[in-house]
């Protein structure tokens, strides 16, 4: 990307990298580093012409939610209301590639949220 003169990266977390998670702490942490690494590298914006950013989905109607079975997935559903297609979260990453003036920001994905973006922590 530094030879072809800049770019974008978008990293994939969820929003268990934003919210503590009790029953699942190894993949919250794991989640959170994503999200803070991506805060990291904003600076590549000016330096570099290097955007990165992250996409933090709730859950998300894939094979390995489905693998949970019916009765966990629509206990999801009541928990975070709804579940996310996966056109929900590539109309995020598009929005994330176009949108030139973010750097090191965290969007969040929800389904009673829509599109949002988490509160910026830098000083």
């Amino acid at each position: 990307m530094r030879h072809a003169r800049g770019g974008v990266i978008i990293n994939t977390a969820s929003m268990g990298g934003l919210l503590p998670m009790p029953t699942s702490p190894v993949y919250a942490a794991t989640k959170a580093g994503v999200v803070n690494f991506t805060r990291s590298l904003a600076y590549l914006a000016s330096e570099r012409r290097i955007r990165v950013n992250a996409i933090c989905p709730t859950f998300t109607d894939t094979p390995l939610v489905r693998r949970a079975g019916d009765e966990r997935v629509e206990a999801l559903k009541l928990q975070v209301g709804g579940i996310l297609q996966p056109e929900d979260i590539a109309a995020g990453v598009i929005e994330l590639i176009e949108d030139d003036s973010r750097a090191g920001a965290i969007m969040r994905v929800t389904v009673r949220g829509g599109r949002d973006y988490a509160r910026d922590i830098r000083p």
